[in-house]
């Protein structure tokens, strides 16, 4: 038995079982912003270069399917990635969207630079933001309203 092919089998088995560890969690964190893709390309080529002194040296045994079985996991990491990528897009556009609201139909109550409660023909969408074109757009909005509908 040759003990140097088990050492590097041990090291291959840690590694191994720490990356479908590190799969699951990215997988359950579902966002990529504390992951680098770069780091797992690395690991990824280390794989690829370690396959490939095998393959050279002719060593066809258990410690070359540790290393393909090691590179299949990590190259899960990568799907995970995009996938958590995708997901990052989704939730951006949706904090996106919730930015604007469409206030609901009723009689006019009041006028406030948060909200306007409109009569029940109209429907305003207002978009919330800091920048003071969009506050004196609003503070328009809200006199119109005020002299529009009173009682």
């Amino acid at each position: 038995m040759n003990f140097a092919h088990l050492f590097e089998a041990g090291m291959l088995v840690c590694f191994g079982f720490s990356w479908p560890i590190n799969v699951v969690k990215a997988y359950k964190a579902e966002t990529a912003k504390s992951t680098s893709l770069a780091f797992i390309f690395l690991i990824i080529t280390g794989y690829v270069l370690g396959i490939s002194a095998k393959i050279i040296n002719h060593q066809f045994n258990y410690v070359l399917a540790v290393y393909v079985l090691n590179l299949v996991i990590v190259f899960s990491n990568v799907l995970v990635y995009f996938r958590n990528i995708s997901l990052d897009k989704k939730r951006e556009a949706e904090k996106g969207s919730e930015k604007t609201k469409t206030e609901p139909k009723g009689k006019v109550l009041y006028a406030h630079e948060e909200q306007i409660v409109l009569a029940k023909e109209f429907t305003l969408t207002l978009t919330f933001t800091t920048e003071v074109h969009s506050l004196f757009h609003l503070k328009m909005q809200k006199n119109i309203l005020k002299n529009s509908f009173q009682p």
